[in-house]
C-alpha cells in the first residue's frame, strides 16, 4: 500500500511545473553516516553531510531553485526506531529549513515539503506532542530555527494513515 502510494505521490508531484523529488530510501539507515550518503546520493553531492549540522547546510544550500521541492523519506521509522534523538533532530533539520525558505529568506521562494513514510512507531511518533513532527526542539544554546519559531509556534504537520 504504502509503495503504490509513492508511486502516485510521485507521479502527481512530477506533473507540478519546476519540481524536484528526492526519494531517501530508510530501510537501512540507523545512523548519521548512512543518511548523509542517502542524502548526498540523491543531490549528486561530492560530499555526505557527516552530522546533522551538515544536513541542515544542505538543506539551506540547496543548489537549485525550483518552486517545488519535495523530500520522500519511505521506511522513515527505521532511523526512529534506531536513534529516537537523531531522527527527531532530522525532522527538524527538514521542517526548520523548509519554514526558513518559505519565511525567512528574501531568495526565490521554494515550497519545500518532506512526506515522511514508515509503520506504528512513526504514527505514534506524530502524536507526540514532545516528539520533533508536533514541537520545535532546541538544538543546542545557538538555535538554528530560532527566526522561525518566532514565526510559526510549532512545525506545520499534516499527519495521514495509510493503512486501516
Amino acid at each position: 500500500m504504502r509503495r503504490n502510494f509513492v508511486e502516485q505521490l510521485h507521479e502527481q508531484l512530477e506533473s507540478l511545473e519546476d519540481t524536484e523529488i528526492l526519494e531517501i530510501d530508510g530501510a537501512s539507515i540507523s545512523a548519521i553516516d548512512r543518511f548523509g550518503v542517502a542524502l548526498a546520493k540523491g543531490l549528486d553531492l561530492v560530499e555526505a553531510p557527516k552530522d546533522v549540522n551538515g544536513v541542515r547546510t544542505v538543506l539551506r544550500e540547496y543548489p537549485h531553485e525550483p518552486k517545488h521541492l519535495f523530500f520522500i523519506w519511505r521506511d522513515a521509522d527505521v532511523l526512529l526506531e534506531a536513534d529516537v534523538d537523531l531522527f527527531g533532530r532530522l525532522v527538524n533539520a527538514f521542517i526548520g529549513s523548509a519554514a526558513e525558505r518559505e519565511l525567512i529568506t528574501l531568495d526565490v521562494l521554494v515550497l519545500q515539503r518532506i512526506v515522511f513514510l514508515g509503520g506504528d512507531k512513526l504514527g505514534a511518533y506524530a502524536e507526540d506532542p514532545e516528539g520533533a513532527l508536533a514541537t520545535w526542539l532546541v538544538d543546542g544554546d545557538d538555535d538554528p530555527f530560532d527566526e522561525v519559531k518566532k514565526c510559526l509556534s510549532h512545525p506545520p504537520v499534516i499527519t495521514y494513515r495509510l493503512e486501516g
